[in-house]
Formats: structure tokens, C-alpha cells, sequence
């Protein structure tokens, strides 16, 4: 299996109009978000209203899993969601979506071309967790909360990985860990 290490030190942050978004990648690598060419984007936003509307992104699939706090999400004429740590919600990009809480998320946004889904998990300190990757899989590893070890590279807080399978992630936390995945595969 490929891997690269993604260090905090490297995410792109701007803001948005309920708080800021921490970009932990961004498919093809020099796809530019605000010109919405990308097949995918991995990211973390912070939710810092307690009512905020979610940028439009028309064409793109969304999914969306609370890290801290908790979310209720209102879809225009699509009902609502509500989310609490390491619970999940997929929406389409062209609906009228507003937050109401406050919170950080974990996102995947997917273009046409692209399927894919989010995962949480919480270790605790000494707990393992392997993850299977298919060849042509692409997964995107944030270790939001806590320290540890992935294959043995080290990451800490804010860090992410870039997997490529075939292969196997092995994860191992070193204190409690809060871990998001990101696992995409192109059509």
C-alpha cells in the first residue's frame, strides 16, 4: 500500500460563514476548491454559529459526521438530520442546507466519477483497528483527536494520511484516539 503523510502543518484553512474549514485534501492535488474542480475534497469545519447555512455546492455529493458536539441539519423540502458525535448524514450539495448547533465535522464532498463514504472510530489508549483497502482505493485518514501511530508512522493531532490500495492500514492509538476515514473510489 502507498502512503503519504498529510501534516497539520499542510491543511489549507478559510473561513466560511459559520466558522472555518481545515482542507485535508483535495483531489486531483492541484484543484483549486473555490474554482469547484475537483473530483473530491476531504475536510474539517468548524461550526461556530449556532445557525449557519451551508455553502451551495451543485453536483456535488456531501457527506458530513459530527467529531465534537453536536448538529441539527435542516434540508430545505428534504427534511432533517440530527447529529451527534461520530453520527453521519449524506445530502446533495444542491439542497438548501442550514445548521443549527455547533460543532466540528468531518466532510467528503464527491463529484460526479467519484463514490465514496466516511467512517468514525474512537481507540483507547493501546487499541488497534486494521482497515482494508481495494486496489484503486484511495482512503484519507484525519487522527482528530489524541496520538498514534498508523503503519507505523507516527501522527498526532490534526494530522492525516493518504492511503492507496491495495493493502492495510493499520492503526494503533497511543492515547484515546478520535479518528475519521475517508474512502473514495473513482468510477
Amino acid at each position: 500500500m502507498e502512503m503519504r503523510k498529510l501534516p497539520r502543518e499542510g491543511h489549507k484553512v478559510s473561513t466560511w460563514s459559520g466558522g472555518s474549514t481545515t482542507q485535508v485534501y483535495i483531489f486531483p492535488e492541484e484543484a483549486d476548491y473555490g474554482k469547484r474542480d475537483f473530483l473530491f475534497r476531504v475536510s474539517s469545519a468548524g461550526v461556530d454559529c449556532d445557525r449557519s447555512d451551508f455553502t451551495p455546492l451543485p453536483g456535488v455529493e456531501r457527506h458530513i459526521m459530527v467529531l465534537n458536539g453536536a448538529l441539527r441539519l435542516l434540508y430545505e423540502g428534504h427534511g432533517e438530520k440530527d447529529l451527534a458525535v461520530l453520527e453521519q448524514d449524506t445530502f446533495s450539495g444542491d439542497w438548501h442546507t442550514v445548521s443549527l448547533g455547533q460543532a466540528q465535522d468531518f466532510n467528503l464532498m464527491l463529484r460526479e466519477g467519484t463514490k465514496g463514504c466516511i467512517q468514525g472510530l474512537r481507540l483507547r489508549a493501546g487499541e488497534s483497528h486494521a482497515f482494508s483497502f481495494f486496489p484503486g482505493e484511495k482512503g484519507v485518514l484525519l487522527l482528530y483527536q489524541g496520538s498514534g501511530e498508523a503503519n507505523q508512522l507516527s501522527l498526532s493531532e490534526w494530522d492525516g494520511l493518504l492511503c492507496q490500495g491495495p493493502g492495510e492500514l493499520n492503526v494503533k492509538a497511543q492515547t484515546d484516539c478520535i479518528l475519521a476515514l475517508a474512502r473514495v473510489q473513482q468510477q
